[in-house]
Parts: structure tokens; C-alpha cells; sequence
């Protein structure tokens, strides 16, 4: 098994569900770390970490300024070329320096491939809250 721990500088843009429905650009380092590891089938298994939270940003419409904190996790179990398994899961919550309420999305995304290469399972979950 191998593992990769790095931090990597980023930007994102994410909408904001709960003030108008505006954009808000975010910047902030990634802290990531990586396992990788392969089977004695041929098959290879990586999980990886994000974890960020010196986020930093501001509306795209208000100028409100937002600062919080988010975490991923992606996985993938595969066994080239197929089968493949694939999830995603991100949280991220804002904390508004203004008016705005504050909020917290979650996703989750994942797809099964199967060894004839036919998707067999697909989803993509988001959920969000808004707080005073």
C-alpha cells in the first residue's frame, strides 16, 4: 500500500441554497491524504481524503464574506477495465460575516460499472440546510 499526504492550494464555487440563490467563489489548502493499494486479482483500491478549513470566499451577487470548513472522501475499486465502483462524498459548511444566513450542503455521488463495462448502479444525493 502506498499513501500520498499532501496540501494542495484550491478554489471552488458553490451554490448558496439559502440567500437568493447566489454563487459564492471560495478559496482555501487542502490537507489530502491518499491510499492506494492493488489486490492479488489485478484490481487496485484508492481512497482519498480532503479535509479543508481555512475556506474563504465571498458572494457572487451580495459581497457577503463566508468562512468554514469542508471534507471529501472519494474511493474507487476497480479491476481495469471493468468492473468499477466509484463514490464521492463532500460536506462543506459556510459561516456567513454578514446578513446572510449561514449553511451546510452534503453530496454524495456514486456508480457501479460492471465487467461488461454496463453501468449497474447510479446515484448523486444533495441535501442542504440553511441556519440563522
Amino acid at each position: 500500500m502506498a499513501t500520498f499526504n499532501q496540501k494542495i492550494p484550491f478554489s471552488i464555487t458553490v451554490f448558496n441554497p439559502c440567500d437568493g440563490g447566489e454563487f459564492v467563489d471560495l478559496t482555501g489548502v487542502a490537507h489530502v491524504v491518499s491510499h492506494v493499494s492493488t489486490d492479488n486479482n489485478g484490481g487496485f483500491h484508492v481512497v482519498s481524503h480532503f479535509n479543508t478549513q481555512a475556506l474563504e470566499g465571498k458572494g457572487s451577487l451580495t459581497g457577503t464574506r463566508y468562512v468554514g470548513r469542508m471534507s471529501d472522501t472519494l474511493s474507487s475499486n476497480a479491476k481495469p477495465p471493468f468492473p468499477n465502483e466509484f463514490t464521492a462524498e463532500s460536506s462543506f459548511t459556510l459561516i456567513s460575516l454578514g446578513q446572510a444566513p449561514n449553511f451546510q450542503v452534503h453530496t454524495t455521488i456514486h456508480l457501479t460499472v460492471n465487467a461488461n463495462g454496463v453501468p449497474t448502479a447510479a446515484f448523486a444525493h444533495f441535501d442542504s440546510s440553511c441556519r440563522g
